[in-house]
């Protein structure tokens, strides 16, 4: 990969590296000098952002209790389901145009976060590349759009809400570790638009307006977000040779996180084949005490992200030392919150679900076992295989993981009903961990040159 001679005179020489894997048993690193700064502005910055992703999923967690048992009322189950169908088309094109920059981009802006030249040339790779894959997107939606009996109204403003989602510069702004301001205008467009469903929305025939009112204030977000982003750092021009690698740095990240979605949509799809309703509704519910348990410890992990890759271009000795640290304490946290759900499951139960799920205690206690493996590999991630390049091997183990976790549950539920599973998703879980540290073992097998590819083309 090449530079324009502009952007090549500014990017930092790399630090010199031997030997060693990744898991730290042996190591040589330069970049002494940058450590005490590095460690005081990173730790600053890292707590800032850590406290910010907590701030917006209070927010995401609240404004729905708000607003649905208003909606329920107002739309009744038939409207309901319309505004639901149209939710999954947005995020599933909202997905798509997310593509992986979440991850991939922001761990190159958090690695050129003091070059504006190549940040801007980043920035502009990345919205190029986003817009590619939302002319497919939308060229998709007009085909599917004919196949569906939906409420046009309903079906563009669901349309218009993905491509506002996916287009966000949180990615940016997280790498820099400078989400405050962009996250209080995410924050402040979904409370308006929540304020405003109150308003608009009174009749069963404005079920268009529940997604039409987030989309306008999304879109107004993302305007403010884009300004924001042009003041920061000169966007540049990409040719088509640097839009499509971008998409290949990002397909790895991308096949990863699709593996996720269709690892946990399909065990409720396979065991309601060989299961009744209530099997499956039995499940669900443990299912979503174990993934709300780990969404709160998401954005500890998220947070160290952008850091860590700092640290990792900048000496690999300050970053397993940090990485160490950190994996103690994160999956510390995890087992511990695990073997909480374990032993506490009746009790939880009882409180969140009611009486009527009495028969999802030994599920519960399943998804507690899944939750410590779930953090220990949420650390393998975040702290060791992102920071350093890795997820190539990694799409592959994610991908290998959902199809464990579909087929075995397939080959349980006949028998094991609602307890299939959670027992399929320990089964991947441990899989997915032996795979992950093999390939840490293994590193320099696998390991790039630079870990992160630098910007290609303007």
């Amino acid at each position: 990969m090449c530079l324009p001679p502009v952007l090549a005179s500014v990017v930092p020489p790399e630090p010199s590296l031997s030997g060693g894997d990744l898991l730290g048993t042996r190591y040589i690193a330069d970049g002494e000098s940058k450590r005490s700064v590095m460690k005081k502005e990173g730790f600053s910055r890292t707590s800032e952002m850590v406290a910010t992703l907590y701030g917006m999923q209070i927010v995401n967690y609240l404004l729905p209790l708000l607003t649905i048992p208003y909606l329920v009322r107002i739309l009744g189950p038939a409207g309901l389901g319309h505004v639901a169908f149209g939710q999954v088309i947005g995020t599933y094109l909202c997905q798509w145009i997310e593509f992986g920059f979440d991850l991939s981009a922001t761990r190159q802006i958090a690695v050129y976060a003091d070059h504006a030249e190549l940040r801007g040339s980043i920035a502009g790779r990345v919205l190029a590349a986003k817009a590619a894959l939302a002319i497919v997107g939308i060229t998709a939606m007009f085909v599917i759009q004919m196949f569906i009996n939906l409420d046009q109204r309903l079906f563009w403003s669901a349309n218009v809400w993905g491509i506002s989602g996916g287009f966000s510069v949180l990615w940016y702004f997280q790498g820099l570790q400078r989400m405050k301001t962009v996250a209080m205008l995410d924050a402040s467009a979904k409370i308006t638009a929540a304020a405003l469903l109150f308003v608009f929305v009174r009749t069963g025939e404005d079920a268009w307006k529940v997604l039409a009112v987030p989309a306008v204030a999304s879109s107004m977000a993302l305007l403010a977000g884009f300004i924001c982003l042009l003041r920061d750092a000169p966007v540049r021009r990409s040719c088509i040779a640097a839009v499509w690698e971008t998409l290949l740095e990002a397909w790895p990240l991308f096949i990863s996180k699709a593996s996720a979605y269709v690892s946990q949509a399909g065990s409720i799809v396979v065991l309601g084949i060989f299961q009744p309703a209530h099997v499956v509704g039995l499940f669900a519910a443990a299912e979503k005490i174990g993934r709300t348990a780990v969404s709160l410890l998401q954005p500890i992990t998220i947070g160290m992200y952008p850091w860590l890759s700092k640290v990792v271009r900048n000496g690999k000795q300050d970053a397993f030392r940090l990485s160490r640290i950190m994996s103690i304490l994160i999956g510390s946290g995890g087992i511990t919150a695990g073997i909480g759900l374990y032993v506490t499951a009746p009790w939880i139960v009882a409180i969140v679900l009611g009486p009527a799920f009495t028969q999802t205690v030994p599920v519960v206690k399943v998804i507690g076992i899944w939750l410590a493996l779930t953090t220990i590999n949420m650390v393998l991630t975040f702290i060791w295989i992102l920071p350093h390049g890795l997820e190539g091997p990694m799409s592959t183990i994610s991908f290998a993981a959902a199809v464990i976790n579909v087929v075995v549950t397939a080959v349980l539920a006949p028998s094991l009903a609602e307890n299939s599973p959670a027992y399929a998703m320990v089964l991947s879980q441990l899989v997915c961990m032996a795979a992950l540290v093999f390939v840490l073992r293994r590193s320099d097998e696998y390991r790039r040159s630079e870990p992160v590819p630098e910007p290609v083309g303007v």
